[in-house]
């Protein structure tokens, strides 16, 4: 009895107790209620206008049509789904982190982790409970002809990335606890959601019309959200995790399993390369080269903003066998340590780079151009920490964005003034800018070898001048 008890315990803990908090949350109120209720209702009017359409012009073959009927009804579903999963998600998490009595992070011993992939999983359940409310109009839609239920599924699949990135960017925001976040969050919504509807009407075109590989395109797009969604995911438990926790260690982490991760991307292009013009091999090497630049890139910039003494309770944790110790230090907590952490993962990127060079010179040659920007935001975020360690009066962050002014955009600007009010060749005022390889086709082979070199000078000074918390 005692043991039936004991396997009941352990089988409850599996339980996540916020995601039952949020489905609660999402099911008592009245505002998604109320939503739920119009996408309903909204349903059966375009039912009802449709079919009165129909009826009156027999020959019109648009409301006639059960594609039209069910590209408006998901449309409605993909709305309904960012207000009550997104949207609802940002709110309800400000709202608990400004309150200490309702922050779970300080007033309970839950993990961030299971705090985020609770309110992330409730998020997710909600999305298909909305879904599953469209589904009788969906199978009117079937009915009515012009749509397979194969590519209803493949449409309702594409629209899932767009939500969950909105859901974790909601949580991420909702994390710091201020209500004047509300705003950007709707512009970044904005933006993505122009760029993301030009890929479903691609992907839509692929799918209704087979112009195209869907399965190919919905692998890529799935593969890139993924990616992000992680990497939101790392760094909202990093902004919940208290100060003095190893907090970016998720986040490093997370970035070397993308780096390991990034040549799917390979082979969904040559998956949806129909003529076969693209290998394997270096559609492979080309993805990583690609995803390890950006990769390299946010590791620097995120290095920028992190403390230099990594902690007590860091160091403690800290093995004592070098090669440990090392490894240890890259992926844990310290401006340092992310610093070393990005030239050596632009240095990884810089030797595929060259391989692909070797085994396909066309594309080993954009390969190589692509290194050296993103070695630039790996250059500022070595200059803003190395600035921020010698005084104390400003911190990294704001350092690398003083940085980045005079490095990146005070130079665009006035090449832009020089080139449009004096009609003068600005290519030498954007010399200290990653853009200028792509400027001039005669430099950017010499360019693309300045790269490499940044990598391997930041990554030796870095060592050399660490900070003496992180040798002891």
């Amino acid at each position: 009895m005692a043991s039936s008890i004991k396997n009941q315990s352990n089988w409850s803990d599996w339980l996540n107790p916020v995601l039952v908090k949020e489905l609660r949350q999402y099911f008592h109120n009245r505002g998604i209620l109320i939503t739920m209720g119009g996408l309903l209702i909204a349903q059966l009017l375009l039912l009802i206008i449709m079919q009165y359409r129909a009826s009156e012009n027999a020959s019109d073959i648009y409301f006639r049509n059960g594609q039209m009927m069910f590209m408006f009804v998901a449309i409605g579903m993909g709305l309904a789904a960012f207000l009550i999963c997104a949207v609802s998600s940002l709110f309800r998490f400000t709202e608990e982190r400004r309150d200490r009595e309702l922050d779970f992070s300080l007033i309970s011993t839950i993990t961030p982790n299971r705090i985020i992939m609770g309110k992330l999983l409730g998020a997710f359940i909600m999305f298909w409970f909305i879904a599953a409310l469209t589904l009788p109009f969906m199978a009117i839609a079937y009915f009515l002809r012009g749509i397979l239920v194969y590519d209803m599924l493949l449409f309702v699949l594409s629209i899932v990335p767009p939500i969950m990135i909105a859901v974790q960017l909601g949580i991420l925001m909702g994390s710091a606890g201020k209500r004047y976040l509300y705003g950007p969050y709707y512009i970044t919504m904005f933006l993505f959601g122009i760029y993301y509807l030009i890929i479903i009407i691609l992907l839509s075109n692929m799918i209704f019309r087979t112009a195209g590989r869907p399965l190919a395109a919905l692998f890529i797009v799935y593969t890139i959200s993924v990616l992000f969604i992680g990497l939101l995911y790392a760094l909202s438990v990093a902004a919940i995790s208290a100060r003095q926790a190893n907090r970016m260690r998720p986040v490093r982490l997370f970035l070397l399993f993308a780096l390991v991760m990034i040549p799917l991307l390979g082979v969904g292009f040559a998956w949806l390369d129909a003529q076969g013009r693209l290998q394997l091999a270096s559609s492979m090497l080309f993805a990583a080269v690609l995803g390890g630049g950006i990769i390299s890139a946010i590791c620097a910039t995120l290095a920028a903003y992190e403390r230099h003494d990594p902690g007590l309770r860091v160091m403690l944790k800290c093995p004592e066998e070098s090669i440990r110790r090392a490894i240890y230090l890259l992926t844990s907590s310290g401006a340092w340590g992310g610093v070393a952490l990005s030239a050596i993962i632009m240095l990884l990127t810089a030797g595929l780079a060259w391989l692909l060079w070797s085994y396909e010179p066309t594309m080993g040659a954009v390969a190589l151009e692509w290194c050296c920007p993103m070695c630039f935001f790996l250059f500022y975020a070595y200059l803003a920490v190395a600035v921020s360690e010698k005084q104390k009066v400003l911190s990294g962050w704001l350092i690398w964005m003083f940085v980045v002014i005079v490095f990146l955009i005070a130079p665009l600007l006035l090449g832009g003034i020089i080139a449009i009010g004096l009609k003068f060749d600005s290519q030498i005022t954007l010399i200290a800018t990653p853009f200028y390889g792509f400027t001039d086709y005669r430099y950017r082979g010499v360019v693309a070898y300045i790269g490499p070199f940044l990598a391997v000078l930041t990554l030796f000074i870095a060592v050399a001048l660490r900070k003496k918390g992180v040798k002891s």
